[in-house]
């Protein structure tokens, strides 16, 4: 191969790995994509399925590993629509489950194998508690929305944008936030 066609060849794979990149840095909605997304290490891959006989069951996404197609689990099944985000290091996941015209979700997953994985239901607690909720557990108010941003580059935090509106007490305060959310360690 010439000089020339070789520099056009580490150009377009330089160009491609530039893109590949950038795309995990972005959430990337699920519903009815035919693609697998990868984990940034290419090891797993998370697929979207419906349930074509039933028309009313939920979405579902699906894990797997990128080597053995035929390990499929289902990570997580939802409603309307979802965006999701790997993390930097490959071992967590970041659901945006957008439930509903008032209200959205965060869901986080540490992810081991396609057949071991957990939410950490300590993330979604947090900001319901923190942003949606009284001191007393009742709601503050009748919209509220939690999205994935962006995960830190050693993937121990994650970036929400918190939105809500129509306060229960009848006021006219709003809330937009960007809130930095860090994910407890295993012991």
């Amino acid at each position: 191969m010439n000089a020339p066609a070789s520099g056009i060849i580490l150009t377009l794979r330089l160009v491609f790995t530039a893109l590949a990149a950038d795309q995990q840095l972005k959430p990337q909605q699920i519903t009815f994509l035919d693609q697998p997304i990868p984990s940034p290490d290419r090891q797993f891959e998370l697929l979207y399925r419906k349930n074509e006989t039933k028309p009313d069951a939920p979405h579902e996404i699906w894990i797997r590993s990128s080597k053995n197609s035929a390990s499929e689990t289902l990570l997580y099944s939802y409603g309307r629509d979802a965006d999701v985000l790997w993390s930097p290091n490959s071992k967590l996941l970041a659901i945006t489950d957008r439930a509903g015209s008032s209200e959205s979700y965060v869901k986080v997953f540490q992810i081991e194998s396609p057949a071991a994985f957990q939410e950490i239901k300590e993330i979604g607690q947090y900001i319901e508690a923190n942003f949606f909720r009284d001191k007393d557990g009742s709601a503050i108010w009748s919209h509220n929305y939690a999205y994935v941003v962006s995960w830190s580059g050693n993937s121990k935090s994650l970036l929400v944008q918190l939105n809500a509106h129509d306060a229960l007490d009848g006021s006219k305060r709003t809330l937009h936030k960007r809130v930095t959310v860090r994910i407890p360690q295993k012991k």
